[in-house]
């Protein structure tokens, strides 16, 4: 569980948008967010610009997480799955669709800024609403090379193409003990990690954090 803190919210193009406690977005800040939703809302691209220090990533991390946040708990009608007549789950029948969002960049560093600035948002972590059967907790992948994530004592010590070929030929011949564990990751990681985080933890338990990484894909908020 994530502990929460006061609600900071401000309303921005019509979205209520919530701020880290105890910060006002500056005006560049208030200009991304506004941009950011309006082309959110119309389905149209955006491309903006703003130097660095601003607080670029913050303000696009609090407009498209509110964006997704505010769809997942009113989806527009068709977006409800309807459970089949002889299933036993309570919540098939109220399942909801969330659209993801996805973060590019030019550097792992600048991932970890942005995860930097996730766990700087509790009231983003964790999802509630009466439309939603169930309280979720946000999930992240971060997509990364072999080269980022490799663990194998002697494969993850080869560089580049080397790295990539040593690993397919360990799993053509007999699969990986670290592959073979990667699923199990998931349960021993944190819902929001950056890339240190994941390497670190699949040392721990044995599991790879690449092959991990892609399991988590498919979940991920």
């Amino acid at each position: 569980h994530f502990q929460k803190q006061k609600i900071n919210v401000f309303n921005i193009s019509g979205d209520k948008v919530k701020f880290p406690f105890g910060k006002k977005p500056f005006p560049s800040q208030f200009s991304v967010m506004g941009q950011t939703l309006r082309a959110l809302h119309t389905q149209e691209n955006a491309l903006l610009e703003s130097p660095t220090g601003t607080g670029k990533t913050l303000a696009l991390l609090c407009s498209s997480l509110s964006w997704q946040q505010h769809h997942m708990r009113n989806p527009p009608i068709g977006e409800k799955k309807m459970a089949p007549q002889n299933s036993s789950d309570p919540y098939t029948s109220k399942k909801v669709k969330f659209k993801k969002i996805y973060f590019t960049s030019r550097t792992h560093s600048q991932l970890t800024q942005v995860v930097k600035e996730l766990k700087r948002c509790p009231d983003y972590l964790e999802i509630s609403g009466e439309n939603l059967p169930r309280p979720e907790t946000i999930k992240i992948s971060i997509l990364g090379s072999r080269q980022h994530y490799c663990v194998h004592e002697t494969v993850s010590k080869f560089k580049g193409g080397e790295l990539n070929e040593n690993c397919k030929k360990l799993n053509s011949e007999s699969i990986c003990g670290y592959k073979k564990n990667a699923k199990t990751l998931a349960r021993h990681i944190a819902p929001v990690w950056d890339i240190e985080d994941l390497v670190e933890t699949g040392k721990e338990v044995g599991a790879c954090p690449y092959f991990a990484s892609r399991d988590m894909l498919g979940s991920a908020h």
